[in-house]
């Protein structure tokens, strides 16, 4: 299913204008701007090994195949059967390249070119003018030790019946190549979760993983277990350099959400702990509830007003210092960074509501969120900032603070004065923008009150009547006569869906009938 964004003055909702089957199981989706200003592509990974890169066609409506890859050889399967292990796919944030991890041990990397790198290689550059070429073969190259196997992996479609914008994107794919993660650096063994940083010159990868494994029942032993690792891939050598090594991380965190420009950096999220890290300032971390007490040497801060977990959570920035973080029981947190210069010296974590239990979750443009759920409805929201319950109290109490610092710097001069009182009559107005003025910021940044909080506004709703765990078959009741017929004997579906606090009893029909209270339909 592709829903299409539609925006106007009155709302913002989501049209359905595609749906398609897939041949396979997904495991993995990513998105890559293969060229600059057109619309992005739409990268799919299936079990066990294989990625499709899609675009979208809005004059026919289809999906149209830019490139096809296979990476399920015994080289990399490794005596494998199939793939046990999770896949991670993640993409460049400059779109320079896409990174797949399969099998539980291999690292494919997807180079992309970029317009000014289009005339390096002469493959690319004399398949430029073939406007009706047919077939195009990229090669992956594996390379196990001293063996190097070559196979070809990528059929593409007929490019004269979809144009030359197919094969302008096609021209933009690099051959991939595969290399064992130990290859990269030996401490490697389990990994957790991995991601391209933002800001660095060539792409930088961080991984996040385990040397030696350990459990609750094995924190007397072994506790801090968890490392990170960044690698800067030089995509032309095929080349990787080690740049920033952090090791004795608490053992439970799992996941990995990067920090927008210009702070950059990442942050770690665990089950009980949350940890900021960046290359060039000290980590910071913080403990979420009593159950790390004793179960790590790392200095984390108690964070007394907020007592949460963040297993199975989701999370995106919705600017450069706000986060928002759904729990797996569907609350709502919006956690802002307080920064001291390029420094993080703690976490504001504010519960801003609840919603659907989650499942993955977006922004599509800012002040449009996406959050979707397996288990309910999905739902497209607008946020925006707000102040705290009382509005006109808060615009009180900052009115008399700024007269009051009005009078202590009159010493100052006319000039410090007159924009004094030129904002104080503006904020008396309700013209002035609080947080502007209170920080004294440009529109280019971002500064949060403690007092202000995110308003959260459901725009649209994608149903979801699944999984249904049990269903039985009615007769309708309360039917109007018009909408009975003779010759066809009408039943009514009623299924128990969802879970816990989104279940629901959905009401299935044949036809669309108005009376319905109390159900979905």
């Amino acid at each position: 299913m592709l829903p299409f964004l539609v925006e106007d003055s009155y709302l913002t909702h989501l049209v359905l204008v595609g749906r398609f089957p897939v041949h396979g199981v997904i495991t993995g989706l990513a998105k890559v701007t293969l060229i600059p200003g057109r619309p992005d592509q739409l990268i799919v990974c299936t079990k066990d090994a294989k990625v499709s890169i899609l675009s979208f066609d809005r004059c026919i409506h289809r999906l149209v195949n830019v490139s096809l890859h296979w990476f399920e050889d015994e080289a990399i399967k490794n005596g494998m059967m199939s793939n046990p292990h999770e896949t991670i796919i993640c993409v460049d944030p400059s779109n320079r390249c896409c990174v797949l991890y399969t099998f539980g041990r291999c690292l494919t990397i997807l180079p992309f070119n970029r317009k000014e790198d289009i005339g390096f290689n002469d493959e690319i550059a004399n398949d430029t003018s073939r406007k009706d070429s047919r077939v195009m073969l990229h090669h992956t190259q594996s390379t196990h030790g001293s063996n190097a196997v070559t196979t070809s992996h990528s059929v593409g479609q007929d490019l004269s019946v979809w144009g030359d914008d197919v094969g302008a994107l096609r021209r933009m794919i690099r051959p991939s190549y595969t290399r064992p993660i130990t290859d990269y650096d030996a401490r490697i063994r389990t990994v957790h979760d991995m991601a391209f940083l933002h800001g660095y010159f060539e792409p930088t990868l961080v991984v996040l993983y385990e040397s030696n494994d350990t459990w609750e029942g094995n924190l007397g032993s072994r506790s801090d277990t968890i490392s990170i690792i960044a690698l800067s891939l030089n995509l032309v050598d095929h080349q990787q350099h080690v740049i920033w090594h952090v090791t004795d991380l608490p053992y439970d965190l799992r996941r990995i959400q990067l920090v927008p420009e210009p702070l950059g950096g990442l942050i770690l999220l665990g089950t009980n702990s949350m940890v900021y890290l960046n290359q060039s300032t000290p980590a910071y971390g913080v403990s979420l509830n009593s159950n790390m007490d004793g179960c790590t040497k790392f200095p984390l801060v108690p964070q007394p007003d907020a007592v949460l977990a963040l297993n199975d959570s989701v999370s995106v920035f919705l600017d450069e210092s706000r986060m928002f973080l759904s729990t797996a029981n569907g609350s709502i947190y919006s956690v802002v960074l307080k920064i001291d210069g390029r420094n993080v010296i703690g976490f504001a974590i504010q519960k801003a509501g609840a919603s659907v239990i989650p499942a993955c979750i977006c922004v599509i443009t800012p002040g449009l969120l996406f959050l979707g759920s397996r288990l309910g409805d999905s739902l497209c929201m607008t946020y925006e900032d707000t102040l705290d319950k009382n509005d006109e109290e808060a615009n009180v109490h900052l009115l008399n603070a700024l007269k009051m610092a009005t009078a202590s710097t009159n010493e100052n001069g006319g000039k410090s004065k007159e924009k004094s009182d030129f904002s104080t009559k503006r904020l008396a107005e309700g013209d002035l923008d609080d947080d502007l003025f209170i920080y004294e910021v440009d529109d280019k940044g971002t500064e949060h009150t403690d007092d202000s909080i995110l308003s959260f506004k459901v725009c649209d709703i994608l149903m979801n009547v699944g999984p249904i765990t049990d269903f039985c078959f009615g007769e309708p009741a309360y039917v109007s006569d018009e909408y009975v017929r003779e010759d066809r004997y009408d039943l009514e579906l009623v299924t128990c869906s969802g879970h816990g606090k989104n279940g629901a009893l959905c009401l299935m029909q044949r036809g669309v009938r108005p009376q319905a209270n109390g159900c979905k339909y």
